[in-house]
């Protein structure tokens, strides 16, 4: 295995272990599935970001996830012809992606009020400066709106997503 390639599957598998606990390689795509998990989960992902959509699922459903060491040898000859850097992006945009719709609240939500609060207190900063020297900075008002309009975006995804969620969840319940 190339350098590269080991350093890319050490990144992945470290996204991926925050959901999916006890396994070593999230990309090896030397699987076998019962016939439960194929009937239970449907992947919907269209590139590299397959196999961890697969674990993460098999993981939020409780379903049984057993690793069985294996060799494997690569040919020098048959690297893939993909970028690695875009193979691995791929995966990782991905995994986040599950990660994101799974807990929209922590996700979007606690960068979104991180960034309304540093809003708050620049906003204040900026009318105190104001008062006191009749100054207005224009990089702390830059920061402010910034910073306010990035927080509202982020705490509305959040909110709307977490909706959205709820109500496909309780629709599969019916």
């Amino acid at each position: 295995m190339t350098g590269s390639r080991r350093i890319g599957i050490k990144i992945i598998n470290w996204f991926t272990k925050s959901k999916v606990k006890n396994i070593s390689d999230t990309q090896s795509g030397f699987r076998a599935y019962s016939r439960k998990v194929i009937e239970t989960l449907l992947p919907i992902e269209m590139g590299r970001g397959v196999s961890t959509e697969i674990l993460i699922k098999a993981s939020q459903n409780n379903l049984s996830i057993r690793e069985v060491p294996i060799r494997i040898f690569y040919n020098v000859k048959s690297q893939s012809t993909l970028n690695p850097l875009i193979h691995g992006l791929d995966v990782v945009f991905s995994t986040v992606k599950h990660l994101s719709i799974r807990h929209p609240l922590l996700f979007y939500g606690i960068p979104g009020v991180i960034l309304l609060v540093t809003a708050l207190i620049s906003g204040l900063m900026l009318i105190h400066l104001f008062n006191a020297t009749r100054y207005f900075s224009l990089p702390l008002a830059t920061i402010t709106i910034g910073f306010g309009i990035a927080g509202i975006l982020l705490c509305s995804t959040a909110l709307i997503i977490w909706i959205l969620v709820s109500l496909i969840m309780e629709l599969k319940s019916r």
